[in-house]
């Protein structure tokens, strides 16, 4: 489980991590759409929700872990065509930076895994996202931190 809880003040937290736990007063806190076991001071916080964690105090980012980063989006460079079948050239940025080695999982099987940045799958399989997950240095997204430009 992930905290964000201390010393300081926290003015907004952006959480897009499964099971987050944010101990903060005062904190803007937006729970992505699809993101699960979220608590803000001991209650639970609905995914696609805004809240304020209470009364301004204390409160900062220690302890617990770090927040993964998160995948912005599976990018498809262009279509393509090999041995007849449409297929598409993927790349994945993290935080708008690309990364050269990711696996790319389809209903929670790997598909396709690089260290070169790119790989090349049949375009079928990226029709619909909430089937896709990305793995990028050991950390899984899917669900609300995953998208398809």
């Amino acid at each position: 489980m992930t905290s964000i809880s201390g010393e300081g003040k926290v003015n907004k937290a952006n959480v897009t991590a499964n099971n987050v736990r944010v101990a903060t007063k005062g904190t803007e806190m937006t729970v992505g759409k699809g993101v699960s076991g979220v608590t803000s001071n001991g209650k639970t916080v609905e995914p696609g929700t805004t809240v304020n964690t209470g009364e301004s105090a204390a409160g900062g980012v220690t302890g617990g872990g770090t927040v993964p980063p998160v995948v912005n989006t599976a990018k498809i460079i262009k279509p393509e065509h090999m041995d007849g079948r449409p297929t598409s050239e993927v790349q994945v940025k993290v935080n708008g930076s690309l990364v050269n080695s990711f696996k790319l999982k389809f209903d929670g099987a790997v598909l396709a895994e690089t260290t070169d940045g790119k790989v090349v799958v049949a375009t079928a399989v990226l029709k619909d996202v909430t089937r896709l997950e990305v793995e990028v240095a050991g950390s899984s997204y899917k669900g609300a931190s995953l998208s398809i430009e």
